[in-house]
């Protein structure tokens, strides 16, 4: 006998990968059951990486948004404290004047930025529920994105025949072999 990789398929998920090789005479259902728990332990592992690499990338614009959406920057204290700094730094300014507003609305504009990458600072050395949630909600919005299938693409792992070379499972269909003759 030899493996008969006629029989080879497109592996989609973890699940087709599990049926395709439990054909119940080359694969007892305990070797299934230590892939499927290798497949999801690679696969969740693969996911959380892609997240974190998502999140490196984007995270700092989600977190900004997210203090905004959820009020987490106090805008009237902001504004108070910038106000009296433009009057300070410019006493012979008309706090009527456009230029005069328009400091004010940078400096506003300056500690909201400072809040966030303070925040963003805090949350990698653990410390900022601010930046938790954020992470969070980042990543629930963003899960799907990196699904089973994706991962095996990624992975290289497009055929089941990828997956009994990478896991060393039984390939599960076999032929007669040839008799080496010729008539």
């Amino acid at each position: 006998s030899e493996p008969d990789y006629d029989s080879d398929e497109r592996a989609h998920d973890i699940d087709s990968i599990c049926e395709f090789f439990h054909d119940g005479d080359w694969n007892s259902r305990h070797e299934i059951q230590r892939l499927r728990a290798r497949l999801q332990e690679d696969f969740e592992s693969w996911r959380m990486e892609q997240l974190g690499d998502a999140w490196d990338l984007n995270g700092m614009d989600y977190l900004r948004t997210h203090i905004e959406d959820n009020g987490y920057f106090d805008d009237d204290e902001a504004y108070s404290t910038a106000r009296e700094e433009v009057i300070e730094a410019n006493p012979e300014l008309d706090i009527d004047s456009d230029e005069f507003t328009e400091l004010v609305n940078d400096r506003v504009r300056e500690l909201q930025e400072q809040f966030v990458e303070e925040t963003w600072e805090s949350g990698i050395q653990g410390d900022s529920n601010i930046y938790d949630e954020a992470q969070e909600g980042f990543n629930e919005e963003n899960i799907e994105e990196f699904d089973e299938h994706n991962w095996l693409h990624a992975e290289g792992l497009r055929y089941m025949s990828d997956i009994e070379n990478a896991y060393n499972i039984t390939w599960p269909h076999w032929t007669a072999g040839s008799s080496g003759g010729r008539s």
